[in-house]
């Protein structure tokens, strides 16, 4: 009798063995892309400023790439020497945007780029 004790311990074992490891396979099968992870952000680019005169420029941007977010914002960031502020679009057309700026400055230094806000 102690011997069919054993073996059927060894049996049960033995079930209990295959039974992790198809669990741990399983899991890992599992465990594959998380959707999560592949969010990322919106993208944009800084296209050439057109229109140039002495007191307008009307500066350009594209979105490349829309992410996976929702895009709340986009247009231009100027720089007149003080830091960059945020200029919401006034042209768009599919992904390419602009902002046409007046007022400038004759003779004076600006720097533009474009921006996305995505939550």
């Amino acid at each position: 009798m102690e011997l069919f004790d054993n073996n059927l311990t060894y049996n049960k074992m033995r079930h209990f063995r295959k039974s992790i490891f198809l669990l741990s396979v399983i899991i890992l099968l599992s465990c594959g892309d998380d959707p999560v992870s592949k969010n990322h952000s919106a993208q944009v680019e800084t296209l050439e400023v057109e229109q140039i005169s002495d007191i307008t420029a009307v500066c350009k941007g594209k979105i490349t790439d829309k992410g996976t977010g929702t895009i709340s914002q986009y247009g231009i960031e100027l720089d007149d020497g003080n830091g960059y502020e945020k200029h919401p679009r006034t042209i768009s057309s599919g992904d390419h945007f602009g902002v046409e700026f007046v007022g400038l400055i004759p003779d004076k230094t600006y720097r533009y780029r474009a921006y996305v806000d995505d939550g």
